[in-house]
């Protein structure tokens, strides 16, 4: 048989939009002010991991929520069990949005929102894949699980608890980085570096440097105070920064 997978996906465009904004629209920034033990990294991602697990039962899937920190929607049968690893957790909003963060729209095709590509979005296409394959009855030989974490983007309790209570994949992929496929994703280190404050014999003294939300986030901008005696020197050697650099920067005294 063969299969228009593109029409297929088309059919249910206005579906899988509508699931994805109900997904979109919850607010799950890490919160751990709020954090309790029914609401491990607060009340934000638990909301978010109980919407798509609805979704999930909506549908007929097989869920089940794993101490609010995970869950999972599962399909199909057989001894091997194939996971699909995604999360609804977010990384903060930071500022620069024309829109609402949290209230998704389409502007030239694309969807915008917070979560939007990393990874509500990629988990809803690749839940939305799984059930396409049950919609059009096409065999399958292993037991997929969609297994959804709330705590990907800070310290990966999500996975951690999941594991400790629910079987281990033999083996999956994460719908959460370049298409088609990823397999596996290169490891991250923290830097925390401490150095003296002043400078250039005396000249330029650090006050303070603050930059970034999160440590898995680019920065968006960082300001930095300090004190100094060569301010029309390192006016010019930012402005040779800039002329070759695509940021911005400004020197105020």
């Amino acid at each position: 048989m063969e299969i228009n997978w593109t029409k297929e996906v088309e059919a249910r465009k206005e579906a899988l939009l509508e699931d994805l904004f109900t997904i979109l629209k919850v607010d799950s920034v890490r919160d751990d002010a709020k954090a309790t033990p029914e609401m491990p990294v607060g009340p934000g991602p638990k909301e978010a991991l109980e919407a798509f697990l609805q979704i999930g039962e909506r549908d007929g899937f097989i869920t089940k929520n794993v101490g609010n920190l995970a869950g999972h929607i599962e399909y199909g049968a057989g001894e091997e069990l194939m996971g699909v690893f995604g999360h609804v957790d977010v990384v903060p909003t930071g500022t620069g949005w024309d829109t609402d963060p949290f209230e998704p729209v389409i502007k030239d095709n694309r969807v915008y929102a917070r979560g939007s590509s990393d990874d509500k979005g990629p988990s809803m296409a690749a839940y939305y894949a799984i059930k396409i394959i049950r919609d059009l009855g096409l065999p399958v030989s292993k037991r997929v699980r969609m297994i959804i974490g709330t705590d990907e983007e800070s310290g990966w309790q999500c996975m951690d608890h999941y594991l400790q209570h629910e079987e281990l994949p033999d083996f999956g992929f994460s719908p959460d980085a370049d298409f088609p496929i990823i397999n596996g994703e290169k490891g991250n280190q923290s830097l925390y570096v401490r150095f003296r404050n002043d400078v250039a014999g005396g000249k330029n003294q650090l006050i303070s440097f603050d930059a970034g939300l999160r440590e898995n986030m680019v920065p968006q901008d960082a300001t930095v105070i300090f004190t100094s005696s060569e301010a029309d020197k390192i006016q010019t050697a930012l402005e040779a920064f800039l002329a070759t650099h695509p940021v911005k920067a400004t020197l105020s005294t």
